[in-house]
C-alpha cells in the first residue's frame, strides 16, 4: 500500500513529466513556425504568415509571436531542448520577453542547468528585482519655464499649458520650441480663451509650410537620381491599379444586385476617361503593342461582316439566276 509520501512523490514526478512533455512540444512548435515564417518571407499567399496561422492553424498573433520570441531568443529545436526542457511554457514565455534583463535569464537558465528547481513566482520576483525604476510621470502642466514666464497671469499660463500638453500638438512643438510660441501669442495679444484656435490654425500654416519644404527637398533629391522617382510613381500606380480593380469588382456586385440604382451616375464616362488616359500613356511610352491587337482585331471583324455580306449577295443571284434559267426552259418547251 502507498504512503501518503509515496502517493506525493509519484505526483511530483507526473507533474514534472507533463511539464518536460509540454515545453519539448512548446520548444518544437516554435521552431516549425520559424521555418513557416521563414518561408512566408517569400511567399504571398493565404494573407502571408499572419493569415495563415489564423486561417489554417487558427492559433491567435499574440500565442505565435510569444512561441517566435522564444525561438528568437534562445536558437533552434536542439538548443532549446537541451537548455529549457525543464521548463513549463510559462516559464519560457517570460524568459523569451524583451522586457526580461539579461542577466536575469542567464541566471534563472544557469540555476535551471545545476540541477535547481526554478517556480514561476521565483522568475517573475526575479524579474521585478531587476526591472529599471518607472520614470516619474509629468506634473499635469508640462511647460517650459522660460514660457511660462513671459505671460501676465496664472489664467495665460494654465491655458498656453493645456494647449501645448495636447498629444496632436505634442507631435509638433517640442519643449523649447515652446518659448517662440508664447512670444507670438503674447506678441498678438491673444486672448486665453483663444490659445487652442489660434495655435491649431499656426499647426496647419507651419504643415502647410514643412510640406512644402519637403516638396523642394523631394525635387531636388529626384533630380538628382531621377530612377528614385520613377520607381515611387510606378508603386503608386501599382497601389492605386489595385485598389481601382477591387473597386470595379465590388461594383460589379452590386451592379447586378442594383441595377436601375441612380448612385451609379457618370461611372462609364469616368472609365472612359480612365481607358483614354491609359492608351494616352501607352502611346507616349511607345507601348503599341495592345492598341495595335485592339485595331487588328476589329479590321478582322469588319472583314468577317463584309465576306458575310457578299455570300449573301453571291446565294441571292445564284438563287435568281437558276429561276431564269427555269423560266427560259419552261418558254422554249412550250414554243
Amino acid at each position: 500500500m502507498l504512503t501518503d509520501e509515496n502517493n506525493r512523490d509519484r505526483l511530483e514526478a507526473i507533474a514534472k513529466d507533463i511539464e518536460t512533455k509540454h515545453a519539448n512540444a512548446v520548444l518544437h512548435i516554435a521552431t516549425r513556425l520559424a521555418e513557416a515564417r521563414d518561408i512566408f518571407r517569400y511567399l504571398r499567399d493565404e494573407g502571408g504568415f499572419s493569415g495563415w496561422i489564423e486561417t489554417r492553424l487558427h492559433y491567435s498573433r499574440s500565442t505565435v509571436y510569444n512561441l517566435l520570441s522564444i525561438y528568437d531568443r534562445f536558437g533552434g529545436e536542439e538548443n532549446l531542448s537541451k537548455r529549457l526542457d525543464t521548463f513549463p511554457a510559462s516559464i519560457l514565455y517570460l524568459l523569451a520577453a524583451p522586457s526580461t534583463p539579461p542577466d536575469v535569464r542567464e541566471e534563472i537558465i544557469t540555476r535551471a542547468e545545476a540541477g535547481e528547481p526554478v517556480t514561476v513566482a521565483e522568475v517573475k520576483t526575479a524579474i521585478a528585482k531587476r526591472k529599471p525604476e518607472p520614470r516619474p510621470k509629468h506634473p499635469k502642466w508640462d511647460i517650459n519655464p522660460a514660457a511660462a514666464a513671459l505671460f501676465a497671469n496664472e489664467d495665460q499660463v494654465h491655458a498656453f499649458a493645456g494647449v501645448v500638453n495636447l498629444k496632436t500638438v505634442r507631435k509638433f512643438v517640442t519643449f523649447d520650441q515652446q518659448v517662440d510660441l508664447a512670444k507670438q501669442l503674447t506678441e498678438g495679444n491673444i486672448r486665453a480663451v483663444h490659445y487652442q484656435g489660434w495655435v491649431g490654425q499656426w499647426l496647419r500654416q507651419a504643415g502647410k509650410l514643412q510640406g512644402r519644404i519637403d516638396a523642394a527637398e523631394r525635387d531636388d533629391f529626384y533630380k538628382q537620381f531621377p530612377g528614385y522617382e520613377i520607381r515611387h510613381e510606378v508603386a503608386k500606380t501599382k497601389s492605386a491599379g489595385r485598389e481601382f480593380a477591387a473597386s470595379l469588382h465590388k461594383l460589379e456586385t452590386l451592379w447586378k444586385k442594383f441595377p436601375h440604382n441612380p448612385f451609379f451616375g457618370e461611372l462609364g464616362s469616368t472609365l472612359d476617361y480612365v481607358i483614354g488616359v491609359i492608351r494616352q500613356y501607352r502611346r507616349a511610352a511607345g507601348e503599341h503593342s495592345a492598341d495595335e491587337i485592339e485595331r487588328k482585331l476589329s479590321k478582322v471583324q469588319e472583314f468577317e461582316r463584309k465576306i458575310q455580306t457578299l455570300e449573301i449577295t453571291v446565294t441571292e443571284l445564284r438563287r435568281e439566276n437558276e429561276e431564269l434559267r427555269a423560266g427560259a426552259k419552261q418558254e422554249g418547251g412550250a414554243r
